[in-house]
């Protein structure tokens, strides 16, 4: 575990990266009670935006990302971009209705950002198109965390 930041809002430790599929990495933020919780997380770029992926950790119920999205699009923003650099959240669930079937659902969270704080969280299902295309862009080329320091 490395400790990359404290209670000022950033990401406080990065796990190990576990996914059957996706490359999804396990990090520590501060909830909306400034408690720490797990999310997992990865990253593409696609054109000129960083689309972060987000989901509820396996320790975690998986309406811990929508009720936590604010703080969590704060604290993604803050570590993991430049202020020319486009942020786009999507919240990725896979609900397994048995050890065969997973239904994959992906969502589009928009805010409005008031300076750098992100306000009113709306999420919308994405088109198959975009789903396709950010699937393609994480099995090709998955981004490597770095802090946009």
């Amino acid at each position: 575990m490395v400790e990359v930041g404290g209670s000022s809002g950033i990401v406080l430790e990065v796990k190990a990266a576990h996914s059957r599929v996706y490359p999804f990495e396990t990090i520590v933020l501060l909830n909306r009670l400034d408690m720490e919780i797990d999310v997992d997380i990865c990253s593409v770029r696609i054109d000129s935006d960083l689309v972060m992926i987000v989901k509820a950790n396996e320790h975690h119920h998986r309406s811990t990302v929508s009720k936590n999205i604010e703080q969590i699009a704060f604290q993604l923003r803050k570590q993991y971009t430049k202020d020319d650099v486009g942020f786009s959240l999507i919240e990725y669930t896979d609900r397994h209705h048995n050890k065969k079937d997973t239904h994959e659902e992906w969502w589009q969270w928009r805010f409005n950002w008031v300076g750098s704080t992100p306000l009113d969280g709306q999420r919308y299902l994405l088109s198959s198109s975009k789903i396709e295309k950010i699937k393609t862009a994480l099995l090709m080329n998955s981004s490597v965390f770095q802090d946009a320091g």
